[in-house]
């Protein structure tokens, strides 16, 4: 039989191995802090400063004013009676166990998606979200939820232990993340999670669940294999989140690429080839260089596989190989970097396919002034 012990979150199968996890957790003398680095907002030409005088009611604020910093941090909103943005995490009344997370965990400055988001989540409002690659959607929704299902468990009987909210992503790699960063986010508070993915034992997973949990993250087969073949109990459901749901296939076997990507992360190997499947949601924050030898179908594709370079507001670098069979998005990729401000190749400047006079060849090129050698 395997329990859960409340003290670390793990799975035990015994009081004996509740207390050698305990002491072995005690022998560390410097615990692991997972710290993201500073992320600062993104500026456009013109200085503007954000400053946070601790305003005691943010909704208070001039109309003119919020409207200025929408349009200097480009937030778009569409609905009625948005909620404001917030300035700091504390204006929309977190727990300050999670206000202290998020500073331990570094997060020391919301980005526009996350001054919009929280508190439009906050105030039970159904959201569509659009933001750029690496901009801090998943925290957006992570922290809402966290606050949410504590203010719940501290409030109600301790006999309803069913999960309150749920969280489906579309690659397993994303699933281990966005489960490790609410883990960091929630803890020592009442919050608990549950990996429902394949690959691992359905029985442990149930069990989880059925022990008492908050927070479901996982994929839209497995939990629909839960709903239809198991009992479990979505009742008090109140938080569903869809995140970068596409369809992918990175032709390995789960634990392939589980311990290529763990390989990459810890620096053994300096270099991964790898499909589209890396193309959305993952948190590589050491990459600062993508190569791209074929070039996606889409634009939006190009510029989600790219910002694999550029993560947190950090500069990095993308080469990517084009031909004339790419033509069919020269035009939407000139007007992506010239609103970038990257170099345009004179090949692709001048192909017909940009509505200017074409020069190049069939050969590959890269999206430099060098050709490949």
């Amino acid at each position: 039989m395997v329990n859960i012990c409340d003290q670390t979150d793990d799975d035990i199968c015994s009081v004996e191995c509740k207390t050698i996890l305990l002491a072995r957790i005690a022998a560390k003398t410097k615990p692991v802090v997972k710290a993201a680095k500073r992320v600062n907002l993104p500026l456009g030409d013109e200085s503007f400063c954000i400053k946070d005088i601790n305003f005691p009611n943010i909704p208070t604020l001039a109309d003119s004013w919020i409207s200025s910093l929408r349009s200097k941090l480009d937030i778009c909103v569409k609905g009625d009676a948005v909620p404001d943005p917030i300035m700091c995490f504390s204006a929309c009344g977190l727990p300050e166990k999670l206000v202290h997370n998020l500073e331990t965990a570094g997060y020391c400055m919301l980005t526009p998606v996350q001054m919009q988001v929280i508190p439009a989540s906050m105030s039970n409002r159904s959201l569509l979200v659009s933001a750029e690659t690496g901009s801090g959607k998943t925290a957006s929704f992570l922290i809402p939820i966290i606050a949410h299902c504590s203010r719940v468990r501290s409030q109600e009987c301790a006999s309803n232990q069913g999960p309150l909210a749920i969280v489906l992503a579309p690659t397993r790699e994303l699933r281990l993340q966005v489960e490790e960063q609410a883990k960091v986010l929630g803890k020592g508070l009442p919050f608990k999670t549950a990996l429902v993915v394949g690959g691992d034992p359905l029985p442990q997973q149930i069990y989880r669940i059925e022990n008492g949990i908050e927070l479901i993250v996982g994929t839209p087969g497995r939990l629909i294999d839960l709903l239809m073949k198991h009992n479990v109990d979505l009742t008090y459901v109140s938080v569903f989140v869809l995140d970068e749901v596409v369809s992918i296939h990175g032709e390995k076997t789960m634990k392939v690429r589980r311990e290529n990507l763990r390989r990459f992360l810890t620096g053994e190997v300096s270099v991964v080839v790898s499909t589209g499947v890396l193309g959305r949601g993952m948190d590589l924050l050491k990459v600062r260089q993508v190569i791209l030898f074929d070039i996606p179908n889409s634009i939006d594709e190009y510029i989600h596989q790219v910002g694999r370079a550029s993560r947190m507001g950090e500069e990095g670098m993308a080469v990517v190989f084009v031909n004339e069979e790419d033509r069919r998005i020269f035009k939407e990729l000139v007007q992506v970097l010239k609103t970038a401000g990257a170099p345009i190749p004179r090949e692709l400047a001048n192909s017909r396919y940009t509505a200017g006079v074409y020069v190049g060849s069939e050969r590959k090129r890269t999206l430099s002034s060098r050709s490949r050698s």
